[in-house]
């Protein structure tokens, strides 16, 4: 039993590896996910975004530049609020379903006001 639970600590760890990444490069992941084709209704009705969703999103976050850095929120919120966004898979390349950007938007709002612009 205890050579179980060590493994299992052992796999968490090697999960975790690597460095951290940037603030910059969450902000923009949530903003990617949010828009990702197709996009939810949800996203254009919440923060008025159409054809440039992306590129409007990073320009309202000002979250361009590589040494951007989470004030309000917080990056522990922004890592909180992005959970329902990876629930299909942390690779760029799964889409989250509309369900869980609904519940970012309407659990977040913090977040919707910062990607609206509101400081």
């Amino acid at each position: 039993m205890r050579t179980a639970a060590t493994w299992l600590v052992g796999l968490a760890v090697l999960g975790c590896s690597g460095p951290e990444a940037s603030d910059a490069v969450l902000c923009q992941d949530v903003i990617q996910r949010l828009c990702a084709g197709p996009r939810c209704g949800v996203v254009e009705e919440r923060l008025g975004v159409k054809d440039d969703c992306d590129g409007t999103l990073v320009a309202r976050a000002r979250c361009a530049p590589d040494d951007f850095v989470f004030t309000t929120p917080s990056r522990d919120r922004w890592l909180e609020c992005r959970a329902p966004l990876v629930r299909q898979g942390t690779l760029r390349t799964a889409v989250p379903g509309c369900d869980n950007v609904s519940e970012v938007l309407s659990s977040c709002p913090d977040v919707e006001a910062f990607l609206k612009g509101v400081r």
